[in-house]
């Protein structure tokens, strides 16, 4: 996409937002970004996100770059336990499977 392009759009996406109370800034949508993720946004304001998506491309390529953090944040975290579960004594797994029972 060239910059006139994006210049368009960008004024696009500015008219519309000023022009239509019920269409939040990016600004305001990054605060519920999380629930949108996970899918406990309440349908309305899901779908308003979805419009705004629709015309907003670096929304877009927010949320793609917001999806690929968390995905490797959940890998991270999942090698983290992985290399623990396999590096601690036993006498320690054992205390932490006994803690948890009691």
């Amino acid at each position: 996409m060239n910059s006139t392009t994006k210049h368009l759009l960008h004024v696009l996406k500015g008219t519309v937002i000023r022009h239509f109370p019920f269409i939040k800034t990016c600004q305001e949508y990054d605060a519920f970004l999380h629930d949108y993720v996970d899918n406990s946004l309440p349908a309305a304001q899901r779908r308003r996100f979805q419009f705004h998506l629709s015309i907003c491309p670096e929304c877009r390529e927010f949320l793609a770059a917001y999806k690929r953090t968390m995905e490797l944040d959940k890998l991270v975290h999942a090698e983290a336990i992985a290399s623990f579960h396999a590096d601690a004594p036993e006498s320690l797994k054992q205390a932490i499977l006994d803690a948890r029972q009691s």
